[in-house]
Order: structure tokens, then C-alpha cells, then sequence
């Protein structure tokens, strides 16, 4: 679900709240999808559209409205880790999957405050 991306993104990077920070930034990152990203940071959207996309397309994994964002799924965080739980079905544990990767992946990329606001 979406609030828990906010959780498991906090998990990895303490401090900032992503649907501030990162809601419109870039290409990417927000509520429009585009064909172009404009840098490392909002590549990380695109990779988690892209993965969120992909759990969509598997038959067993429909959902209310067909939307992945309003799933919720079971993980833990320690030391800034994030854990899938094992008592995940097969959907909610790709799902938690995106979102940790991405997590991952916006805890490596650096931040640019022009492109917040980009409007591609």
C-alpha cells in the first residue's frame, strides 16, 4: 500500500517523508508517468512502476481496482533493513519487494531539489 512505502522508505532512509519530498519530482516520481526520467532519483520510480506494473499482469494477483498501491503486505525494519515477513502471499511479498528495492534504491541516489516540481 502506499502509506507503507512511505513507512518501509523511512525504514531506509530515517528523516524524510517520500510523499513531500519526492511527490513530483522529476519524470517519475508522482501520479503522471512518463517515457523519459531525468536522473538516478527518479529513475527509482520508474523502477517501482515498472515492478508494480509487473505484479499486476499475473493472474493471481488481482486486485480491488486492480491497484497494487492499496495493498498492504507484512515486513520489519531493523538497522535500516527492510524484511519481507514469509507470511506474505505471493502477491503482497512482490509487492513489499518493489517497494524495498526502491527503497533501496532512493537511499543510494542523491537528491536534487531543481528537479522537484519538473514538469516534463
Amino acid at each position: 500500500a502506499g502509506w507503507q512505502f512511505g513507512n518501509v522508505f523511512e525504514c531506509k532512509i530515517p528523516l524524510i517523508f517520500p510523499m513531500s519530498e519526492y511527490n513530483y519530482y522529476g519524470c517519475y516520481c508522482g501520479f503522471a508517468i512518463w517515457n523519459n526520467w531525468v536522473e538516478d532519483l527518479d529513475r527509482c520510480c520508474q523502477i517501482r512502476d515498472h515492478c508494480h506494473a509487473q505484479v499486476k499482469k499475473l493472474e493471481n494477483c488481482k486486485f480491488l481496482l486492480d491497484n497494487p498501491y492499496i495493498t498492504s503486505y507484512t515486513y520489519s525494519c531493523s538497522g535500516n533493513e527492510v524484511t519481507c515477513s514469509g507470511r506474505n502471499n505471493t502477491c503482497e511479498d512482490m509487492i513489499c519487494n518493489c517497494d524495498r528495492q526502491a527503497a533501496t534504491c532512493f537511499s543510494q541516489a542523491p537528491y536534487n531539489k531543481g528537479h522537484k516540481g519538473v514538469y516534463c
